[in-house]
């Protein structure tokens, strides 16, 4: 009767498997639901508190989906899923949760997909709504999802958890390279604005930089990612000078505006120059005092890189999600960026110049920043000879594709008849041609210096 009753009966641990599983299937879903409509997806993420005593940023609970949707104000915003099947468990209840935890970390708005036999009261549905919140059952996301990624739904979106969960597991291989893969995959999303982004991440690449082997593709896979993630930081600050200057002429205007950005203020930049200077002159030297100036590595080229950007500063903010695709592709040994559009010519570009500005100010070996820019100048000559069409979907069998026939990026991006594609020495060298009289600048400050 004992046994009988074994097998009849599932134990605690099979329950909570089984539900994993069911977890897992709806992250998935949640996952190939935003990644589909051109937002950049980042699955399961810790979410810390960084303002305690404890000298240790102590976990307070995960977050299944944190998405990034580009707002026609030039910023991102951020998205959170929360998918559960547990039974028994309320629903109003786990929108409040999720309420709590967007006001912490600045969203606003949320998604909650619980299981199928979950009920939740029309009442509800309705005051979540209020709160920002989304709530659905599994067959109402369903439905939900094919009226959003119309007609067919986001089924064969080509992201999987496995494929990202890869890029975050290749510190099991390569330990040393585990601080770059915990700030990228955990702290760097939990950063109060884009200059903290952008300067921690070219810090924790300059710590594991002799560790990066350009022949390992794992490696160029991971580069590739925090290239990715450098990019979220990179386009918010493009869209923040731009509602500031527009397009500033004067490269002067440009470098202060953005140091003082980047460092959260022009009170908060001179107390670290003040810093920086006073360790010059304890080093002495004119070297070191040239060295105390604030500002980020190979900072001409971050300066020109952020001008072209604000060309069109809305094509960056499709750049991450490009990256990701970009990261995965080499990772898997498929064609780079397949199903790309011409419509993304710009964005592909801006993509280049992202990952060659990250591989020199990371210190990384220079066979890096061949590969990529090969890669990427591939790809845009490939987009510059097909015909205009929509970015397709990449299934993850390799047949379909993300977004259906409309998708934001294909009303946001230009097309070459337009005007505004790039030649190939402005790519590669983007301090000539259009920003000629920044180049000459440039060269008359490096002949005051010699």
């Amino acid at each position: 009767m004992t046994e009988r009753h074994a097998r009849e009966k599932p134990s605690k641990r099979a329950l909570v498997s089984e539900e994993s599983v069911k977890d897992r299937a709806l992250k998935e879903a949640v996952l190939r639901h935003y990644w589909a409509q051109g937002c950049f997806v980042q699955p399961e993420v810790e979410i810390r508190f960084a303002g305690g005593t404890s000298g240790v940023p102590k976990m307070i609970t995960d977050v299944d989906i944190l998405a990034l949707r580009f707002h026609p104000d030039l910023y991102f915003e951020r998205l959170l899923g929360d998918c559960r099947t547990l039974k028994g468990q309320s629903p109003i209840s786990r929108v409040l949760w999720l309420r709590g935890l967007m006001d912490f970390i600045g969203s606003r708005t949320g998604l909650i997909v619980l299981g199928a036999n979950v009920r939740i009261e029309q009442d509800h549905k309705l005051a979540a709504n209020r709160l920002g919140i989304r709530a659905l059952s599994e067959q109402e996301f369903s439905a939900y999802d094919k009226a959003i990624v119309y007609p067919e739904g986001s089924k064969q979106a080509s992201i999987s958890l496995r494929e990202v969960r890869t890029l975050k597991d290749i510190g099991q291989r390569f330990p040393r390279l585990q601080p770059l893969l915990t700030y990228l995959y955990r702290d760097a999303w939990l950063e109060p604005g884009f200059g903290e982004l952008i300067r921690h991440c070219i810090g924790h690449l300059r710590t594991v930089a002799r560790e990066l082997d350009p022949g390992k593709v794992e490696h160029r896979a991971l580069f590739c990612d925090a290239s990715t993630i450098f990019s979220v930081g990179v386009a918010e600050c493009a869209g923040q000078v731009f509602h500031q200057y527009l397009q500033p002429s004067q490269k002067e205007i440009l470098s202060e505006s953005l140091k003082l950005l980047i460092w959260g203020g022009y009170e908060q930049y001179r107390f670290y120059q003040t810093l920086r200077t006073r360790l010059g002159d304890v080093r002495g030297g004119e070297e070191v005092r040239a060295e105390a100036r604030l500002e980020l590595p190979e900072w001409n080229q971050f300066v020109q890189l952020v001008r072209n950007i604000l060309e069109r500063p809305g094509a960056a903010f499709d750049v991450p999600w490009l990256l990701r695709r970009l990261a995965l592709d080499i990772n898997r040994g498929l064609e780079p960026l397949k199903h790309v559009r011409r419509a993304d010519l710009l964005s592909v570009k801006f993509a280049m110049l992202i990952v060659s500005y990250l591989g020199k100010a990371g210190g990384l070996p220079r066979e890096f920043g061949e590969f990529f820019v090969d890669v990427l100048v591939n790809v845009q000559s490939r987009l510059a000879a097909s015909s205009p069409g929509n970015r397709e979907t990449i299934s993850t069998n390799e047949t379909t594709a993300p977004g259906g026939e409309e998708s934001r990026v294909a009303d946001t991006q230009p097309t070459r008849e337009e005007g505004l594609q790039p030649s190939l020495p402005e790519m590669l060298f983007p301090e000539s041609g259009a920003a000629g009289s920044m180049k000459t600048e440039a060269q008359e400050e490096g002949e005051e210096d010699r």
